[in-house]
């Protein structure tokens, strides 16, 4: 009798445990919105730990959405998903990054189409003038879309988590107001990769310098200005050794979140299924929006306070710029295959992302802003940022 009823009561724990249990390796939630929840759900995948290379330095503001990332994937998973982080160039440096992640060196790193255009080319269409984006959200749900769609065979080998762009810089120098092209003649200007050809064709001689030796280049008369994005002023404190600057539409820059492909198939479809959509969700409130946020204030602002003179152009001003400079993305895809489809492509994301994410004034209230997805709160891009690491483990 004792033993008939052991049997019976280990029959209905069985049961329930089985059914308590269903879905622990599936979606895990029950509107099956995110794979694993975000409780920590028990999982049945082997723990992998992920390395992730970023060659900006520790206390970059990507960092808040990076700790999203890691803490999501890791809840979503079930507590399967941890990450290695390394920042500052320590596993794979800017030149390194695509190489380092093709040969698996690191799993994941954050690449430049600017810095590999041979390896890149129809993604560094965007680093060359004469497409143009609207803003930050309308460049990156463009790049979403065309590898989407067209499926580059410079990814291959890779997995393609994510890509945050954006659409304006500044160019700024010492020795006189910048207002026209004719301000640069013969002055030595920091662009690093392709957007060295828009200083060459603006009169002035380019110069690739790591953004971390700017700082010295410039105080010390090396170079006498730079090219780039309004925050890498703000972050580098570049506004204390120059004096003129001028506010630069004409500009594409960002990058890509891009994973080692055997590394992703090595993942369970549910572990695939916990990462990428942590990044997805991580892209919509931040990194689609990320870099409006460097043209926006505080970035602004310490321009506008500490330079002699931040000037904003006219369009009869921009429009001297353009036309030295807008045959450069035509000229480029004429070197590479399908070239003029291929240019035809991003003209036609432009312009259907351009009237969805249409350009903001930096005092438009209404600006596109990322919000930090740990906290819901408008996301600050700039130096200064005080962030504590709080992963689950």
């Amino acid at each position: 009798m004792k033993k008939a009823l052991s049997l019976a009561l280990m029959l209905i724990l069985a049961v329930a445990l089985t059914l308590s249990c269903t879905g622990c390796t599936g979606s895990g939630d029950p509107d099956g919105d995110t794979p694993g929840g975000s409780s920590g759900a028990p999982s049945e995948d082997q723990e992998v730990t992920l390395s992730l290379a970023f060659f900006n330095n520790a206390g970059n503001p990507h960092e808040p959405i990076l700790n999203y990332i890691f803490t999501e994937a890791y809840n979503r998973s079930g507590g399967t998903i941890k990450f290695d982080y390394y920042p500052g160039g320590t596993l794979c440096g800017q030149a390194d990054m695509l190489d380092g992640v093709l040969n698996g060196v690191a799993d994941i790193g954050y690449l430049q189409s600017s810095d590999n255009g041979s390896a890149m080319p129809e993604l560094s269409v965007l680093d060359y003038p004469g497409v143009y984006f609207a803003s930050a959200p309308a460049i990156s749900n463009a790049v979403h879309e065309y590898i989407q769609l067209y499926q580059p065979a410079e990814l291959d080998g890779l997995k393609f988590l994510c890509a945050s762009y954006g659409t304006k810089g500044c160019i700024c120098g010492n020795g006189g107001p910048i207002h026209s092209p004719d301000d640069l003649a013969n002055l030595t200007i920091r662009a690093t990769g392709n957007l060295g050809d828009s200083i060459t064709n603006l009169g002035g001689i380019p110069a690739d310098i790591s953004m971390a030796d700017c700082y010295e280049a410039i105080r010390t008369g090396v170079v006498d200005g730079i090219m780039t994005i309004r925050g890498a002023i703000y972050t580098f404190n570049l506004d204390e050794v120059l004096d003129y600057g001028m506010d630069y539409p004409l500009y594409n820059n960002g990058g890509l979140f891009v994973m080692n492909e055997d590394a992703w198939n090595r993942l369970s479809e549910n572990q695939q299924q916990a990462l990428q959509s942590a990044v997805d969700d991580a892209w919509e409130m931040s990194w689609s929006k990320f870099f409006n946020d460097f043209y926006k204030e505080p970035a602004a602002a310490r321009l506008k306070e500490n330079l002699v003179e931040y000037y904003y152009p006219t369009d009869e001003e921009i429009a001297q710029f353009q036309a030295k400079i807008e045959h450069i993305a035509q000229d480029y895809c004429q070197t590479i295959d399908n070239g003029a489809e291929i240019y035809q492509r991003w003209c036609d994301l432009a312009e259907k992302w351009n009237a969805e994410y249409p350009a903001k004034s930096d005092d438009d209230p209404d600006m596109y802003i990322a919000l930090d997805p740990n906290t819901g709160e408008r996301l600050i891009c700039g130096s200064g940022v005080t962030f504590e690491w709080s992963l689950p483990y």
